[in-house]
């Protein structure tokens, strides 16, 4: 018999931190999905992801309250390490990433989305290595496939959460949310011999291969961000003052230059 017990299993699960990231999302009023299934658009199979939330961020148009509103998605896949993990940073690819970044808009017409985050960020983790032992999954790109799959099945589907809105502005935000940094470290790649410690959330930058609508393998870029539970109050107060009121700002601007 196991000499597990029930409360050391309770504190080992995943499941855990699961429900305490959906918690602390309930708390700030996002609607959330809770292991919803989505179809694999690569293997035609069904998938799981941990978390899809979706939150509604109206604003006034010509005094009438609520006359606009934008719309976040986070995609969320929460993964409890306990495995050594090193992460290998380098500047952002500049590039790939303005093209990225268009999907929000030009900071050239509304210099206010130069406040989004993925704008402030230039380092980004591009390399991964975990402890070499075979039986254990390789939690990191495990999280990836899950968070970006799930993303790319659903970034359309509108009435996901089963209501009726009308929006024109829905953004979508692939998130990993782990239990701790603690088995975590980084090397950045002007100084590739020292290993620091990490506290604050980064994002990951990945060259992603997805099947387009046609069903051919196009090659996509995206910017993840990888936090975890002790940030993530943190990371959702920088990501609505900063990040959301950028895009309100925008929208509004369009509206108000009509």
């Amino acid at each position: 018999m196991s000499s597990i017990t029930f409360e050391e299993l309770l504190v080992a699960s995943g499941n855990s931190l699961h429900y305490r990231v959906v918690n602390a999302l309930r708390a700030r009023g996002w609607d959330v999905l809770v292991s919803p299934f989505y179809r694999d658009g690569f293997s035609d199979k069904p998938r799981e992801i941990d978390i899809v939330a979706q939150k509604l961020y109206p604003f006034a148009v010509d005094n009438v309250a609520g006359a606009g509103q934008v719309v976040v998605r986070l995609f969320i896949e929460c993964k409890y390490v306990n495995t050594k993990t090193i992460f290998w940073f380098d500047e952002k690819d500049k590039v790939r990433a303005a093209s990225f970044l268009a999907k929000y808009g030009s900071v050239k017409d509304y210099p206010g989305l130069a406040r989004l985050h993925y704008h402030t960020t230039d380092e980004v983790a591009k390399l991964f290595n975990t402890e070499n032992d075979r039986a254990r999954e390789d939690w990191v790109f495990g999280a990836i496939n899950q968070s970006l799959n799930s993303l790319i099945a659903n970034r359309s589907a509108i009435h996901m959460f089963g209501y009726q809105v009308k929006f024109r502005d829905l953004f979508n935000y692939p998130l990993v949310v782990v239990n701790s940094f603690e088995s975590i470290r980084s090397v950045d790649q002007k100084s590739p011999g020292v290993i620091n410690e990490i506290k604050d959330p980064f994002l990951v930058e990945i060259n992603y291969v997805t099947p387009d609508v046609s069903g051919k393998d196009s090659n996509e870029y995206f910017l993840i961000d990888f936090l975890s539970e002790q940030n993530l109050d943190d990371f959702l107060n920088a990501f609505e003052s900063e990040d959301v009121a950028a895009l309100k700002g925008k929208r509004f601007w369009e509206l108000d230059n009509k």
